[in-house]
């Protein structure tokens, strides 16, 4: 039985780092040329995903900025609950003396 590829870092996913050439043959590089092409080719797709991406991260960071100047306008937690609060407080009192209001106001419930 052949012993399994080199895994790195045992992790499930092996890496195997057998070379892929064919030992022998004439020409003695082993198709490295047409290797290097590939890898050359390979690198120039990695370098434009890289400029790409620089470019998409300053539209995000551009966007971040944008937001955070946005949320500062916004009323904090303290501010919503001490409104809500007192919404509360007034609409209890309302319910509370609502009889003494109408008698006030000389307006008599219906019965």
């Amino acid at each position: 039985m052949a012993e399994p590829p080199y895994s790195r870092f045992d992790s499930e996913r092996v890496f195997d780092l057998t070379p892929h050439h064919k030992s022998g043959g004439s020409s003695g590089d082993g198709g490295m040329e047409a290797r290097i092409a590939k890898l050359e080719a390979d690198l120039e797709h990695v370098k434009r995903d890289v400029t790409e991406l620089r470019t998409d991260m300053r539209d995000v960071r551009d966007r971040a900025v944008k937001i955070e100047a946005d949320i500062r306008h916004l009323p904090s937690k303290a501010f919503v609950f001490g409104v809500y609060g007192v919404v509360g407080a007034i609409l209890a009192a309302i319910m509370l003396f609502q009889t003494q209001i109408q008698t006030l106001l000389g307006v008599t419930p219906s019965p």
